[in-house]
């Protein structure tokens, strides 16, 4: 049966919709049924321009979704290809791996005179705030002659604010698209159906203008008797075009209308049918609520889809699973992991789901996606699962360490090392996974598992370490575990011994990343020179065929290393190399830790503006759960807070830090934490000096063994005061405690060299930010003229505690722990007049 669309051009939305033409945004706000979707259509061709379609569902509510939806509408604009470039950022198989980047990079590199028309239906399945900002955030970089037609059954939502301030947006309400009675009448006279004014007047008030209620009406060709516009959909639905289908056809669309996005392939597969595609034209050109997309897909509307779901699930049960299983070998058959493991959980189907996991080994290393295994993993691998098929213990594993949740890792771990046998048996081809497990354990050390390998039969060929979401990190020798339990001792030789059993597990990359991780050893030492030799190593042995993790490893150290040597014109040449590796391989996954890593230097020189900047767009929650890939990028957030003066906020985030990195035995991460805590308690308006110095210590004490000091000089003149106290406690005849004051004094020399040159989290140097009572000043003006504490309080008739408390208080203020600092600052500062 040749169903028609009845719903006509209205020329009253029409020039509605073209009004505010200046306006690129229509935002059309109804709920179902009132013809949003096919006004969208009409609106699309008023102007023969490039368009594209994107219909959302409740299934979008993900990075990954959302991203691959608006990177195929780019797709679809264009009928011979979107702009080079941008396809570059859209077709590549990295966009997987961080999909905001690419498609934020395809956005801004399409021309700026493009023009083109883009509908987004059914926004309001898009419910988190981030989803809803990176949205707002894609349409701001589109070039403005490419006019966006959105539609949703809720308000605006709030993360469009950028957009409303700016007046892009022409809001549509749904009582705009009812229809009135007049159009009623003209609606039925335009199909030969007579009616009076009267009639159309009744219907309005009967069916209150809502479209796809007159629409099945019309249809039925009857004027209603009962108002129940539900019924009468379905009832339309039903005898006006389900009955007057063929059998075949019928059970044909109840057989695949699982699927949200259909293709020939899948609709053969779920069928048994060879003709699908012939089908599928067929709906398509009856008129029927199925869409063509220009990629070759096809989708049903929403509500027509509702209907045959309905049908589908009063099938038997054996039906059902059936054809979501025939859905889940096609996926598989296509290498689609994430979609096959969805279809199989959903139907408790175990076998298949293994078969899904097992398909990772065979997946090319630029090709595995990391926080797509992780959702399927959290999502999907209930607890019976790996006790059929107990190498998944090693996925639940991996997800585990890489969310922070440590406990369950332990178990996970220790279930796989038990059941290493009986998973060798089943396929000798993962026998190299348990080593990959042991370097992400931190009960386990390097030399250990160096030994096991040495003894290993190695029964297949590596593709490297694929999929290591810390592979991300900008410093490999703190990545996926930290180095410093090679030392103390000769770096080279420890090193060396671990790339002879090692090596074949990084494969080719071996001789360049064990060169990476001797030279950030050696920066970690303060031996800056040395760190340089082996970062150029690195970066000689870099091929171009090297996976983009690995080389921005290498070139992240050589940039932090000559940043630390103040060599600008090299940091600024290194900076650009990292930027042309991150771009040639279109690896914008990289790019978080990439701008981390950028941000820090930035703050460390003082450059307190980059801070709300950072917090803005990569911020971490502080109050919520911490993952551990993510680890670089939650200090860089603490360094973000404690430079705006929230310090509040960085210990709490600090604190959680110490507490995940403490657990994973990472020395060096466990170090920075409590330097950056002993600056926030420092420098928080409510001082704790005890607990700074205390934290201090604790870092010095570690520090000492190991011969680390770098991590203490970046902080620069944040430290000088603490260490100044250290120093004097270290040096004190009756003093013993855990410093040694040799390694404190050179610390401190060191430290205070830094701060000659400025910069710092915390030293925003002002004036205004000091300010003392009548009092405290009186008392700081003696003080600069050499008055001893007993006679301040004498000249000033008041008792010597007294003094003493206005001295520290002074202190205080001033961040300063002697005499001698508070008076140079305090001149520095003309805080007091000088005679």
């Amino acid at each position: 049966m040749e169903v028609l669309n009845t719903i006509l051009q209205r020329n009253r939305l029409t020039e509605l919709a073209e009004t505010d033409a200046d306006n690129r945004i229509l935002y059309i706000q109804a709920p179902a049924g009132y013809g949003k979707t096919v006004f969208a259509n009409q609106w699309m061709q008023v102007k023969k321009e490039a368009n594209a379609f994107v219909a959302l569902d409740e299934y979008d509510n993900t990075v990954a979704d959302i991203c691959g939806k608006l990177a195929g509408a780019l797709e679809e604009m264009w009928t011979e290809g979107p702009p080079a470039k941008a396809l570059t950022y859209i077709a590549g198989p990295d966009f997987s791996k961080a999909p905001t980047e690419f498609l934020m990079k395809a956005a801004a590199a399409i021309p700026k005179g493009s023009k083109g028309r883009l509908v987004i239906d059914d926004l309001h399945y898009i419910t988190e705030y981030s989803l809803q900002k990176l949205l707002a955030d894609f349409l701001l970089r589109l070039p403005q002659g490419i006019r966006i037609c959105l539609l949703s059954r809720a308000d605006i939502p709030s993360s469009f604010g950028g957009l409303i301030l700016r007046n892009s947006i022409t809001f549509i309400p749904g009582k705009q698209l009812l229809f009135n009675s007049s159009e009623i009448y003209l609606l039925y006279k335009s199909r030969k159906l007579t009616i009076t004014e009267k009639q159309a007047e009744e219907i309005c008030v009967y069916t209150e203008g809502w479209p796809i209620g007159i629409n099945a009406l019309l249809l039925m060709e009857k004027i209603p008797t009962e108002a129940c516009a539900k019924d009468w959909l379905e009832e339309f639905l039903d005898t006006q075009i389900w009955e007057m289908w063929d059998e075949h056809l019928r059970e044909f669309m109840i057989a695949v209308c699982i699927e949200d996005e259909l293709t020939e392939g899948l609709c053969n597969a779920m069928t048994g049918r060879t003709d699908s595609r012939k089908l599928l034209e067929q709906l398509v050109d009856g008129g029927v609520f199925l869409s063509k997309q220009r990629g070759g897909t096809y989708h049903f509307h929403k509500l027509f889809q509702n209907f045959l779901k309905s049908k589908f699930y009063k099938k038997p049960q054996e039906y059902r699973d059936s054809q979501i299983r025939a859905a889940g070998r096609w996926y598989l058959e296509q290498n689609d992991f994430y979609h096959a493991v969805v279809k199989f959980s959903s139907i408790k189907d175990y076998e298949q789901i293994a078969e899904c996991f097992d398909l990772l080994e065979k997946v090319a290393r630029s090709e595995f996606d990391t926080e797509q295994v992780m959702r399927a993993v959290r999502s999907m691998l209930d607890t019976e699962i790996p006790k059929r098929y107990p190498f998944l213990y090693f996925m639940l594993a991996f997800t585990a360490r890489n969310e922070g949740r440590l406990e369950k890792f332990i178990e996970y771990a220790d279930q796989y090392y038990k059941n290493y046998p009986q998973i060798v048996e089943r396929n000798p081809e993962l026998s190299h996974n348990i080593f990959f497990l042991y370097a992400m354990d931190y009960r386990v050390s390097l030399t250990d598992i160096a030994k096991w390998a040495a003894k290993a039969q190695i029964c297949c060929e590596f593709q490297g370490v694929r999929g290591s979401a810390t592979l991300c990190f900008p410093f490999y020798h703190k990545a996926y575990r930290d180095f410093s339990e090679l030392l103390p001792g000769d770096i080279n030789e420890r090193v060396g011994e671990l790339e002879k059993t090692l090596g074949p597990l990084l494969g080719e990359e071996s001789g360049m990343l064990t060169a990476c991780a001797s030279g950030g050893l050696y920066y970690e030492m303060g031996d800056l020179q040395r760190a340089q030799e082996h970062a150029l190593l690195a970066v000689s042995k870099m091929q171009k065929q090297f996976a983009p993790e690995s080389k921005f490893c290498v070139l992240s150290l050589l940039l932090e290393v000559v940043r630390a040597l103040g060599q600008s014109e090299q940091e600024n040449v290194i900076h650009k190399n990292i930027e042309k590796m991150i771009e040639e391989d279109g690896a914008f996954y990289l790019q978080s830790n990439f701008d981390a890593l950028i941000c820090s230097g930035r703050l460390e020189r003082g450059e307190a503006d980059v801070a709300k900047e950072w917090l803005e767009s990569r911020g971490t929650d502080v109050y919520g759960e911490l993952d551990f890939f993510g680890l670089y990028r939650h200090f860089t957030t603490a360094r973000a807070y404690m430079a705006l003066k929230e310090f509040n906020h960085a210990i709490i985030l600090l604190e959680k830090i110490l507490e995940m990195c403490t657990v994973l035995k990472r020395r060096t991460d466990v170090m920075e934490a409590k330097i950056l805590l002993a600056v926030s308690f420092w420098n928080k308006k409510r001082r704790n000096r005890e607990k700074a110095l205390a934290y201090l210590t604790e870092a010095i004490a570690e520090a000492q063994r190991l011969g680390y000091e770098q991590v203490f000089v970046n902080e620069g003149g944040e430290l000088k005061n603490m260490l100044s106290t250290l120093k004097n406690w270290s040096m004190r005849g009756d003093y013993d405690g855990v410093l040694l004051d040799e390694f404190v004094r050179r610390l401190y020399i060191k430290v205070a060299e830094k701060a000659e040159s400025g910069g710092g989290l915390c030293r925003q140097e002002s004036r205004e930010g000091v300010q003392f009572t009548q009092k405290q000043k009186r008392v700081a003006e003696l003080m600069c003229k050499g008055y001893s504490y007993r006679k301040i309080a004498e000249e000033m008739g008041i008792q010597f505690s007294t003094v003493r408390s206005h001295i520290e208080l002074i202190y205080n203020k001033l961040d300063v722990s002697t005499m001698d600092e508070a008076i140079l600052k305090m001149r520095r500062l003309h805080i007091v007049d000088e005679d």
